[in-house]
């Protein structure tokens, strides 16, 4: 089970709350779980666990009740509302000061692209933080370490395992000290404009698991279910899915001789901050794509 939850509570479980909140504040939460057996003769098993959170408790104190919002505790309860804070990646330190592993890195080479046949890499040992060992990170800083990260595209091996994230100037003088600072909603935002990426929630209720894939691993031609003699079938447009404009390139300044560039920003190959309008004879409200980059 996979959602959030309304819970009301009278009596006990309204003084228990009530407790935790004066003796432990509103950012303490509590946890939550479900159980469920067929019939009385068999054992409980836990199905769904979740997370409140006392800040989000409204409380009844005439007649002593209340009503909050139980969160899934994969994605609601730990991240979805602090993924915008920025963290360090190489800190050993998670959201909530529970240790942690830094985020491993690799070296890489380079070439300068003005010299057509290097003798060798013009740059060398550049620190390199792979997107994987990145989101890795990132959800271990953001759940204390309670939410397990996985990708087929992004892992060794993947269509995607060697997009990473460095620094001009680690790319320049190499001090090899490069330390970005970064949030999951900006690494997963920039990523997704590259690859039409989706998060899907897979693992149990005590061992869940995010998984990042492209578009293509959860929209695929494998039948998941078979419904028989159904009363209708319905289809429709998904307007979301249209739009009237597409903006690329990139938020950084265009071309400026001064620089000491050689090479101008061409219109539509290289980072110009660009808009593009769509044609076709449907009518519906103005939905941009966003594909402008941050980041180059």
């Amino acid at each position: 089970l996979r959602g959030d939850y309304q819970l009301s509570a009278f009596q006990s479980l309204y003084e228990l709350i009530y407790a935790n909140l004066l003796n432990n504040g509103a950012c303490q939460s509590l946890e939550g779980k479900v159980f469920y057996r067929g019939s009385k003769v068999d054992a409980y098993s836990e199905i769904w666990r979740g997370e409140m959170k006392t800040q989000d408790v409204e409380f009844d104190l005439i007649n002593e009740s209340l009503t909050t919002q139980i969160l899934d505790n994969s994605w609601s309860a730990k991240f979805n509302n602090s993924q915008e804070q920025k963290v360090f990646l190489r800190s050993v330190e998670s959201k909530n000061s529970f240790p942690i592993k830094q985020c491993d890195y690799n070296l890489c080479q380079f070439y300068d692209p003005t010299i057509q046949t290097p003798a060798s890499y013009t740059y060398a040992n550049r620190v390199c933080f792979r997107i994987y060992d990145v989101f890795v990170f990132l959800i271990n800083y953001y759940t204390d370490g309670t939410v397990t990260f996985t990708s087929d595209f992004f892992n060794i091996g993947g269509d995607g395992d060697q997009y990473y994230i460095t620094s001009g100037q680690e790319l320049r003088e190499g001090n090899n000290w490069v330390n970005p600072e970064v949030s999951f909603k900006e690494v997963f935002e920039e990523m997704d404009k590259k690859l039409n990426l989706w998060i899907i929630i897979e693992g149990t209720v005590a061992a869940p698991v995010l998984r990042i894939e492209p578009w293509g691993y959860v929209f695929n031609d494998t039948k998941v279910l078979t419904i028989d003699d159904p009363e209708s079938v319905k289809m429709g447009i998904d307007l979301t899915q249209l739009y009237t404009i597409i903006n690329v390139g990139s938020e950084e300044k265009d071309y400026d001789p001064s620089d000491g560039a050689d090479y101008p920003n061409v219109r539509f190959e290289s980072w110009n901050d660009e808009s593009y309008n769509t044609p076709g004879d449907c009518e519906f409200e103005n939905n941009t794509l966003d594909l402008v980059s941050s980041w180059k």
